[in-house]
């Protein structure tokens, strides 16, 4: 008796149990007599239940962002300053005289070095040497790919037309600037040059003028900043309806360069130009016998790192120059303008 009393009230305590399970579990008690205790109940697996959530996902919100962008120039285009800017340009003429002509490894690593310090260099090439160096496409294409643009320089008046051709064909892009001028040659420069190859070359920019062609102790013209020839005669008169631009390149040494940067010149666009000895790569000496410095590379990146903490240095190619002076207004600015 005691023992189906006991069974009775576990079965009851079972039984209020399972009233307090889901509903969807049932409970099979099987024989109280016959079944042991340990399996007396077998659940039967509730049904699944999905874990997708019941509560709607929020809409979605847009990352991007609400606020307007700034109107600002576009990034490659530096904002315009009023500030007086001087302009210095690199430069180098490789002569006919194969006996002056670069090693072309070094000279390709020398542009590279200058470029990667932030100078801006053209090179003038002659014709014979475009003619005669084996690498000459292999030079052209490749600093033109650091930047470096060639220039139209020669010894002969109809030479000009031929490199501007030449230079074409080995791959390069000439630009318009006369690179190097004896006085007499100016009134000749008033027209287009009519090309081989059916079209016209017309040099609107002048560098590197010289009163004789052989280049003797005081014949290099050393002014400073830009200006528009009147004549031959008159070189140093300004005529604003002129069509050549000269861009003046000082005594064309570091220490010049420096000078003129640090003295504070107040014209809008004025210039000075680094030269270097394309076979001996230093930069020459206008003073010195042979024209040969002792600057070498390691000078002219000191000398780059130096220009560029100043506010009113900007590095750029003759023609570069020339472009900011039109742009500035066209203000004279060259050193010995009348």
């Amino acid at each position: 008796m005691k023992r189906s009393l006991r069974l009775i009230f576990a079965i009851t305590i079972l039984l209020t149990a399972c009233s307090q399970l889901p509903s969807s579990i049932t409970i099979n008690l099987g024989s109280p007599t016959n079944t042991p205790a340990s399996a007396a109940t077998q659940v039967t697996p509730p049904t699944a239940v999905p874990l997708q959530p019941t509560v709607a996902p929020p809409t979605a919100v847009s990352l991007k962002p609400t606020v307007a962008q700034p109107t600002t120039a576009s990034p490659t285009s530096a904002p315009k300053s009023n500030q007086p800017m001087v302009y210095i340009s690199g430069t180098s003429h490789i002569e006919t005289n194969r006996q002056t002509w670069p090693n072309p490894d070094a000279f390709i690593n020398f542009l590279r070095q200058v470029t990667a310090a932030g100078m801006k260099w053209s090179v003038g090439a002659d014709i014979g040497w475009l003619e005669g160096e084996a690498r000459a496409s292999e030079i052209i294409k490749t600093t033109e790919a650091m930047g470096v643009e060639w220039d139209i320089h020669a010894h002969k008046t109809e030479d000009r037309a031929k490199n501007v051709v030449k230079i074409k064909n080995l791959g390069g892009k000439p630009n318009t600037v006369i690179s190097g001028l004896v006085l007499t040659e100016l009134e000749e420069m008033r027209s287009p040059f009519k090309l081989s190859d059916g079209g016209t070359w017309f040099g609107d920019i002048l560098w590197g003028y010289t009163l004789r062609p052989d280049h003797s102790t005081g014949s290099e013209d050393a002014s400073t900043g830009l200006w528009k020839p009147k004549s031959s005669k008159e070189f140093y008169t300004h005529d604003a309806n002129g069509n050549i631009i000269m861009v003046g390149g000082g005594t064309r040494d570091l220490k010049g360069a420096e000078t003129l940067a640090k003295s504070n010149p107040k014209f809008a666009v004025t210039s000075a130009t680094v030269m270097v000895n394309p076979n001996k790569l230093v930069v020459i000496d206008m003073d010195a016998k042979g024209g040969l410095g002792t600057d070498g590379i390691n000078e002219i990146k000191s000398f780059a790192e130096r220009m560029s903490k100043l506010s009113n240095v900007r590095f750029a190619t003759i023609s570069q120059t020339a472009k900011a002076w039109v742009e500035a207004g066209s203000v004279v600015s060259g050193s010995q303008v009348k």
